[in-house]
């Protein structure tokens, strides 16, 4: 469930603290009156990304442990599901680390 969730999750939030933003998303738009304003309306975008996609990754985190440390079957089918489902899971989280890379938006309006 997690790692069908991850692409949706994180598409709602780039979008949401997308158009969030007064200037739609582009950091250098007109309609912004002052860099204060633009910096903390971006600001707020920031976080808007930030704390669903950390929220995202403790999940993954807590799963992924919780996976690795289960051992109830053992035999070859077992290890290939639990093989795939690991790598699932670090995918989605890695997915989650790069939001949190992008999630400044700041340029140079030059």
């Amino acid at each position: 469930m997690y790692v069908l969730a991850a692409p949706v999750v994180a598409f709602i939030t780039v979008s949401a603290a997308v158009a969030s933003t007064t200037g739609g998303g582009d950091f250098c738009d007109p309609s912004y009156s002052s860099a204060a304003e633009r910096d903390a309306d971006f600001r707020v975008a920031s976080l808007g990304i930030i704390i669903p996609s950390s929220i995202a990754l403790a999940v993954g985190a807590v799963l992924l442990a919780s996976l690795v440390t289960s051992r109830r079957r053992s035999g070859r089918g077992w290890t290939i599901r639990m093989g795939l489902a690991v790598t699932a899971v670090v995918l989605a989280m890695v997915g989650y680390v790069f939001l949190l890379v992008i999630a400044d938006f700041t340029t140079d309006c030059g």
